[in-house]
């Protein structure tokens, strides 16, 4: 009898323990898989948040850009994106689970913004924008910037490594004064070395067609020719970029750098060299002046320095050919100046070799401008510009400001109408959009 119920109580502890791991295990289970559901929600949210910021800057960006504009043409393909940005802003942000009563203004807002930006592109096809649309045109451009920040105050939670959840982004109760019912409301590419340094997309290398190719002692001569300081030159191979060039690598001074020469006519096609700067000393006046010398030894005449960007202590320079007052901007050779030695450590000149040739440049100068009296004009200039068809048109370059914001401006000069549009951004480091 005492045997068997030990037996019994043996078995019932077993089963138990069983029952109790099995439990164990299963709520285990259960909460990994809540885990992994909440982490892959928060990856959701983090996503979502990440593109409302992008679409709200670019929307921004175009909305402010439209209101600079007195044609019809530019401000209808900028309120065309601002139209369909807005809407896929208030989609994605309606997708971060943020629900509350400043978040709900917020998609209706963006809502409105769209069907605002829309209404104005179906009047753009009879008449410009006024002077009170573009006045609202303002007001929405800082709002949307207003949410843009609220959005961004929530970095500083990803940055400590912590996760993103639908509380973290419910609080828009700064801006909840300002979003009132509206019936009406109204990231580019990114130029990030000055106005249309990528050229056009022609692949023809029409500087060096006609041009005798030469051998690889030659290109070795050109080497000290283009740098005479250089030392330890040495022969490290073929370039397999579409326009055939050698590569030699050698010392200046106290920088590693490698080039390539075109095996036709044996320019300079690229150079690069890592130049670590402790003690920035130059100007970016006097590091332009190192550039011009530097642009003259490797062949390339009259050319005019355009675009001056210091970033880090390493300054950039984009030059283009000028032609008389002209600024031909598809003939652009790119080059990076140390700020401490001068030393030349950056050459990109391949938009230059590819669209370099003769030109009939005898410009219409007739035409008169209609410019936004917003602004107040810095510069004119007479230039070439590339565009998004791959050709090439007479333009006039407007620089011009408005509460501390830079513009350049395009108008074609057959008929006057602005072709382009880029906004100056001094945020680390000095970009156009």
């Amino acid at each position: 009898m005492k045997k068997s119920i030990k037996i019994l109580l043996f078995v019932g502890m077993s089963l138990f323990i069983a029952a109790t791991i099995g439990l164990t295990v299963a709520l285990v289970v259960v909460q990994n898989d809540r885990a992994e559901a909440e982490s892959r929600l928060n990856g959701l949210y983090e996503k979502s948040y990440y593109d409302v910021l992008d679409y709200l800057a670019d929307v921004k960006l175009k909305t402010d850009k439209a209101t600079v504009l007195q044609g019809r043409s530019l401000p209808t393909a900028l309120l065309s994106d601002v139209w369909r940005e807005s809407e896929l802003a208030a989609t994605v942000f309606s997708q971060m689970g943020t629900e509350s009563e400043e978040s709900d203004k917020v998609v209706k807002f963006l809502n409105q913004l769209s069907d605002y930006a829309r209404s104005l592109t179906i009047k753009l096809r009879q008449e410009s924008l006024s002077a009170e649309e573009k006045s609202a045109l303002k007001r929405y451009a800082d709002l949307v910037q207003e949410i843009e920040s609220a959005l961004r105050s929530v970095q500083e939670k990803l940055v400590r490594g912590e996760d993103i959840d639908a509380s973290g982004l419910s609080d828009f109760s700064l801006i909840s004064d300002v979003v009132k019912t509206y019936s009406s409301v109204d990231y580019p590419e990114m130029i990030y070395d000055g106005p249309f340094s990528d050229g056009l997309k022609d692949r023809e290398t029409k500087y060096l067609t006609g041009k005798e190719e030469l051998s690889l002692e030659a290109l070795q001569e050109k080497v000290l020719s283009y740098f005479p300081a250089a030392e330890n030159v040495t022969y490290v191979g073929e370039s397999a970029t579409t326009i055939p060039a050698y590569l030699f690598s050698f010392r200046l001074g106290r920088n590693e750098g490698t080039l390539a020469l075109t095996k036709v006519g044996g320019y300079v096609l690229s150079y690069n060299a890592y130049c670590l700067v402790e003690d920035p000393v130059l100007t970016e006046e006097e590091c332009v002046e190192k550039g011009n010398e530097y642009i003259e030894k490797m062949g390339y005449q009259n050319m005019k320095a355009v675009w001056v960007n210091n970033d880090d202590s390493t300054v950039y320079i984009n030059y283009a050919y000028c032609e008389g007052d002209v600024v031909v901007y598809p003939d652009l050779v790119k080059i990076k100046v140390c700020s401490e030695t001068g030393d030349l450590i950056g050459v990109e000149s391949q938009n230059y070799l590819y669209n370099h040739t003769e030109r009939d440049l005898s410009i219409d100068r007739s035409v008169s401008l209609d410019i936004d009296e917003s602004l107040s004009v810095v510069s004119q200039t007479y230039c070439v510009i590339p565009t998004e068809t791959n050709e090439e048109i007479a333009s006039k370059e407007i620089v011009a400001t408005r509460e501390g914001v830079t513009y350049y401006l395009y108008y074609d000069l057959s008929d006057g109408e602005e072709v382009r549009c880029l906004v100056v951004i001094e945020d680390e480091g000095r970009v156009l959009q």
